[in-house]
C-alpha cells in the first residue's frame, strides 16, 4: 500500500512586507481619488461628459495595451530567472513599454493643451492632469527599477529572489493602477 505524502510549503505573498504595506496603502489613496472623482462626476455629469469627449480613447487604450505588454514582460522576467541574460531582456522589455508609455501620454498632453483645455478648465481635467500625473510619476519610479533590475540581472549579480518579485509586483501595482484610470477617465 502506497501513500502519496507531499511536502507542502507554506504559501507567501511574493515580495516584502513593506513593499505590500506601500501597495495596499497606495491602492487605498487611489481608491479614495476615484471615489472623489465619482462624486464630482455625479454632481455635473454634462460637464464630465463634454470634457472627456475631447480625450482620445485611441491613445488611452494604446496606453493600456502598453503596460499590459509591459507586465507580461515582467512576468516572463521573473520566470527566466536562471538565465539572467534572458530575464534582463524581458525587464529592459518592460521598462521600455513604460517610456513609451509617457512618450504616448505626452502626445496626449500636447493634444489636450493644444485644443485649448487646461488644469484649472474643470473639474474633469482637473482630475484628469491630477491622477494621470500622479501615476506617471509612479511609471517613472518603475522604469527606474525595472532599469536597476535588468542592469544586475545583466551583469550576473545575484539577486534576491524578494527584490525582482518586488519589482514585479510594484510594477502591476503601476498596471493596475492605470486600467482604473483608463475606466473612469475614458470609459465611464
Amino acid at each position: 500500500m502506497s501513500t502519496d505524502i507531499r511536502k507542502t510549503v507554506p504559501r507567501r505573498l511574493p515580495g516584502e512586507l513593506g513593499l505590500w504595506i506601500f501597495i495596499l496603502s497606495d491602492l487605498m489613496l487611489f481608491g479614495l481619488y476615484f471615489v472623489l472623482f465619482a462624486y464630482d462626476l455625479a454632481v455635473d455629469p454634462a460637464s464630465f461628459h463634454a470634457s472627456q469627449a475631447a480625450l482620445n480613447s485611441t491613445l488611452g487604450l494604446g496606453n493600456t495595451l502598453l503596460l499590459l505588454t509591459g507586465s507580461w514582460a515582467v512576468v516572463m522576467g521573473t520566470r527566466v530567472e536562471a538565465d539572467p541574460v534572458r530575464s534582463a531582456h524581458y525587464l529592459t522589455g518592460a521598462a521600455w513599454t513604460g517610456i513609451l508609455f509617457l512618450l504616448l501620454k505626452t502626445v496626449e498632453y500636447s493634444h489636450i493643451l493644444g485644443a485649448g483645455h487646461s488644469l484649472t478648465d474643470s473639474r474633469f481635467f482637473t482630475w484628469y492632469f491630477f491622477l494621470t500625473g500622479y501615476h506617471a510619476l509612479h511609471v517613472v519610479a518603475g522604469v527606474v527599477f525595472l532599469f536597476y533590475l535588468a542592469g544586475r540581472r545583466k551583469r550576473g549579480d545575484q539577486l534576491k529572489e524578494e527584490l525582482v518579485e518586488a519589482g514585479g509586483c510594484y510594477w502591476h501595482l503601476v498596471d493596475l493602477l492605470w486600467i482604473g484610470i483608463f475606466t473612469i477617465a475614458y470609459l465611464i
